[in-house]
């Protein structure tokens, strides 16, 4: 199996674990994430990175809400060198 595929596994895994306001969020932050050029292997990766994070947190009992502080700061410090789409008409 390739690693994309393996990463996309864990991926699925990781967020059916998710419950309630950190599933939604992690639903916003994939939204977000949309607006930014990066490429299939990239976005897939950073988002286990995202996922990864959210159950470290989870796993040491603290809210991810409380965590992460602003979602979109907490998400730009994975987007260092992407550039945002222009999304205007």
């Amino acid at each position: 199996m390739s690693e994309l595929k393996i990463i996309k596994s864990e991926n699925k895994e990781l967020y059916k674990a998710l419950h309630g306001e950190n599933k939604k969020l992690m639903r916003d932050i994939k939204f977000y994430l949309h607006q930014f050029y990066i490429k299939n292997t990239d976005y897939h990766l950073i988002v286990n990175n995202i996922l990864k994070d959210f159950h470290v947190r989870l796993n040491e009992d603290k809210n991810i809400w409380d965590t992460i502080g602003d979602p979109q700061v907490y998400c730009d410090s994975y987007l260092n060198g992407y550039e945002k789409k222009d999304l205007s008409i």
